[in-house]
């Protein structure tokens, strides 16, 4: 994984996320590594994903990207639960499309799947083929993992991954990914950001339940030295209102709803 420091912002409070102490614990400590997916702060924070929602999810799967079923590596995104010990469940119904030994797999790694389908035939809409990919809030990293396994069935090359997130998050994310073989990652530390010209080179930004729960001081952050200098997005928000910069972008309820205020932004 490659790190990029850069130089010291103090407008993130760490100590108002809950499951930050989960992430220090699990970088050093290997029972709670083994562990993190079931634990109550960090499945408050990110581990969420009931059996209900996992099946609406496998079923939007089903209903939209029946053409690829068969032909994703199931196996590789079974891999998301190898490491956290997940709560999982039997999504046998996958039987009438592929052969695995076994149907269990977590419902935020199906959501996860479902999400990176969608993003990836965002992106295959409008012709972009070779991607730099920016996630604002990269959770454990199970969303890049997961684009990773997925873009080639687009024929998506995705070039380059970063991740911007809390420096102890982004660690979980560092030793979580390598574990896994992802070596190409690059991570900026939100507390050091200052130096934007390191952003510049990518041309998509993905932020799934991230951007929108910030400070909307801390949302114009992002807009006036990042976002503004990339092109595409595919933003998930889950606050209201949705921050005024993007009333120029394609604006819709996210599918499934999973929250009130929950929106798809597009551009």
């Amino acid at each position: 994984m490659k790190n990029k420091m850069i130089i010291k912002s103090k407008t993130w409070k760490p100590e108002e996320y809950i499951h930050i102490e989960v992430c220090k614990k699990a970088i050093s400590d290997e029972n709670t590594f083994n562990n993190f997916k079931k634990m109550p702060n960090f499945v408050d924070v990110l581990e969420h994903t009931t059996e209900k929602w996992g099946r609406c999810y496998m079923q939007l799967i089903f209903n939209n990207f029946v053409n690829v079923i068969n032909v994703i590596d199931w196996n590789k995104i079974k891999e998301n639960d190898k490491y956290g010990n997940a709560s999982k469940c039997d999504f046998s119904e996958l039987k009438k499309y592929v052969k695995l030994d076994n149907y269990n797999i977590s419902p935020s790694t199906i959501a996860y799947t479902y999400k990176g389908l969608c993003i990836l035939d965002f992106l295959l809409n409008k012709k972009i083929n070779n991607v730099k990919i920016l996630e604002i809030g990269g959770g454990y990293g199970g969303q890049c993992k997961i684009l990773y396994d997925l873009s080639e069935i687009f024929n998506i090359k995705i070039e380059q991954y970063g991740i911007i997130d809390l420096s102890v998050v982004l660690k979980l994310q560092n030793k979580y990914l390598s574990l896994l073989g992802y070596n190409g990652v690059f991570f900026y530390e939100y507390e050091e950001l200052k130096n934007f010209n390191d952003f510049n080179e990518y041309n998509v930004l993905i932020s799934i339940y991230a951007l929108g729960e910030f400070d909307v001081n801390i949302q114009n952050f992002y807009i006036e030295n990042i976002l503004k200098n990339i092109n595409t997005y595919y933003i998930i928000w889950n606050t209201a209102p949705v921050n005024d910069y993007f009333s120029g972008c394609k604006i819709t309820d996210e599918v499934p709803k999973t929250g009130a205020y929950n929106k798809l932004i597009l551009k």
